[in-house]
């Protein structure tokens, strides 16, 4: 009898040991399949098929580029900021203000210039091309400029320098050049007749820019300036 009933605990007793073997086993399996959920979690993102990056990875690619743009956009104003909107004679909005120079670059413009020579034409031109590099200048003192850089008027020609401005403009508006700048006198309307004709025709919004230094009607001034020597009695 006492060895049956031996074999009876140890068989109680094998049993017990598995069945707490099994409960353990149970017990942990979560944590380990939890893990393995997790990871294939991580594993199964979308992968762009052409970057090989996932969706993850390109949102904060993008985000990074915005950021970099939005940095670019502030080192930009800063730029017009120094070195335009200090200078009391540059205070136009297509050059100082963020959201007019936003606007100007998203519609075709024809930008026209008036002032006498001496006036200030000339720096005004120089800021408007650090804005808008794209920008065609059209100007009947080009005509005059030889192939050495040296200005060389001749009075006898200004009827071609004019023709040759017209010209370079007709193409620039066929061509829809976002910006065209005319950089002439144009003290009389009949001057800038030809420039809102063909503007007009090519749909082409018109602005007209006067000069503001304070010197701008002063014959006297003007004749010191000027870098094409107009006496101030033609002043």
């Amino acid at each position: 009898m006492s060895k049956k009933r031996e074999k009876r605990n140890a068989k109680a007793t094998k049993g017990k040991t598995m069945g707490q073997n099994l409960c353990t086993n149970r017990k942990t399996e979560p944590t380990s399949s939890l893990g393995s959920r997790e990871n294939l979690q991580s594993n199964s993102e979308e992968v762009h098929p052409v970057t090989g990056r996932s969706d993850a990875s390109l949102d904060l690619a993008i985000r990074s580029i915005d950021q970099l743009s939005l940095a670019s956009d502030e080192n930009e104003r800063i730029v017009f900021d120094e070195a335009i909107s200090e200078d009391p004679y540059l205070s136009f909005p297509f050059l100082i203000d963020p959201p007019s120079i936003q606007w100007y670059k998203e519609n075709q413009v024809m930008l026209v210039l008036r002032g006498l020579s001496g006036s200030g034409k000339s720096t005004i031109v120089q800021a408007i091309q650090k804005t808008y590099p794209a920008a065609v200048v059209c100007s009947a003192d080009h005509f005059f400029i030889d192939t050495n850089g040296e200005y060389k008027f001749d009075a006898d020609l200004i009827k071609n320098a004019h023709e040759s401005c017209q010209k370079r403009a007709r193409t620039a508006l066929e061509n829809a050049k976002p910006m065209v700048v005319i950089d002439n006198t144009n003290v009389q309307k009949w001057e800038m007749n030809f420039y809102f004709s063909i503007a007009k025709a090519n749909k082409y919004i018109v602005i007209l820019v006067e000069t503001k230094t304070p010197w701008k009607l002063d014959p006297h001034e003007l004749a010191s300036r000027n870098s094409h020597g107009v006496s101030e009695e033609v002043l």
